[in-house]
């Protein structure tokens, strides 16, 4: 059992053919709602470059108008849009082996990937190494990533 993102369904189609993989949602703690990490799309235009407007411009042009052009990126990335319009545009691609499960089960309870400073996830990662690597316990590592991350926030 892995947990992993949509990504992984053109890795199995492509280089695991004959393995029997079957797709689930994750679980859902008592009381708790579905919900399904959607990963995200990210193009970013430095603001500082001579070119901003034509970028912005491309990045509008590669993913606001036409749902083709990002059912082509999708297709390759494999991985799922944010806009229904695309996963309408490319029913025959969304409805057939595994991603068939993931847009008629899964789909409805994506949400987008959060972003957080450099200070919030290095705080994250640290905590996670002390509980592999040293005899901290998970309790102790997320205290410790709190304090750093509430530090961070008062700045």
């Amino acid at each position: 059992m892995q947990i992993t993102g949509t990504w992984a369904i053109s890795d199995l189609e492509n280089k695991f053919s004959d393995f029997d993989a079957g797709l689930v949602p994750l679980p859902i703690p008592e009381g708790g709602t579905p919900s399904t990490a959607a990963g995200g799309w990210k193009l970013a235009v430095n603001a500082n470059s001579e070119h901003v407007e034509e970028a912005a411009e491309f990045i509008m042009w590669a993913f606001g108008d036409d749902p083709s052009r990002p059912l082509k990126w999708a297709k390759t990335k494999s991985a799922y849009p944010a806009r229904k319009s695309v996963i309408e545009e490319g029913e025959e691609f969304y409805q057939k082996g595994l991603r068939k499960i993931f847009t008629n089960e899964i789909y409805e309870t994506a949400v987008p990937e959060p972003r957080f400073g450099a200070e919030v996830v290095d705080a994250v990662g640290e905590a996670l190494q002390m509980v592999m690597f040293s005899d901290a316990t998970g309790e102790e590592a997320a205290q410790t990533a709190h304090k750093k991350i509430q530090d961070a926030l008062k700045q």
